[in-house]
């Protein structure tokens, strides 16, 4: 069976070194280190990721290029977005939120995970997302918390760093908001590429994107 495809937010990397949710993000993403899952990833998370301390950055080299997957943010995820809007799902100051559901919608992930009770993890909110994705053919999307994901073994991960996530991804979204409201799709999309191709995290995203493109090509070779 092949391992499920997880789409992750910044939260979940932000949470390795968040005390209140280390426990979780560190098991979940210690099962794609185990080759247990395959983590997907946006040019959302690596600008939301872009005025993380180096540490919270720190947590994306050890992950294995094997198990990781680029989930684009492209016009058709734009256009997805901005459906979640326009149904009401959510508000216009959530465009990076709406954007990373789309993502992994497109992306056709089997779930997404993040620690945004908020804007994602919140069950009207995703009653909306699946009634939007089902009109539009893409089917229902699964929406959990790292807790939900992780497995039932998981154990505490002592950290030191204090480093509140859900402070921290406010604050950047309240920046995102205000640099994206007057854009266009087409130009959301340059701006979050843009992000993640000059941001701390650069040649990381380089890496990914052609380790992903590689083998997506040899499987359709295949």
């Amino acid at each position: 069976m092949r391992p499920h495809r997880i789409y992750v937010d910044a939260s979940v990397i932000g949470g390795c070194l968040d005390p209140e949710f280390s426990k979780w993000s560190n098991a979940l993403l210690e099962r794609a280190r185990r080759e247990k899952l395959v983590l997907l990833m946006s040019e959302i998370v690596m600008r939301e990721l872009a005025s993380a301390p180096p540490e919270v950055l720190g947590v994306l080299d050890g992950l294995p290029w094997s198990n990781l997957e680029h989930a684009p943010f492209t016009a058709e995820a734009a256009a997805l977005a901005e459906a979640y809007v326009e149904e009401q799902v959510l508000g216009r100051r959530s465009p990076n939120d709406a954007a990373h559901v789309a993502a992994a919608s497109t992306a056709r992930a089997d779930a997404i995970a993040s620690w945004n009770f908020e804007q994602i993890v919140q069950l009207e909110r995703i009653k909306g997302y699946q009634r939007v994705n089902l009109l539009r053919g893409y089917g229902m999307v699964t929406i959990l918390s790292p807790r939900d994901l992780a497995e039932t073994d998981a154990r505490e991960t002592p950290t030191d760093q204090g480093f509140d996530s859900r402070a921290h991804l406010d604050r950047v979204r309240v920046g995102i908001f205000a640099e994206i409201e007057q854009l266009t799709p087409a130009l959301r999309i340059r701006y979050f590429r843009k992000a993640a191709e000059t941001g701390p995290c650069a040649d990381w995203w380089k890496t990914l994107r052609e380790e992903s493109a590689r083998r997506h090509g040899e499987k359709n070779l295949g």
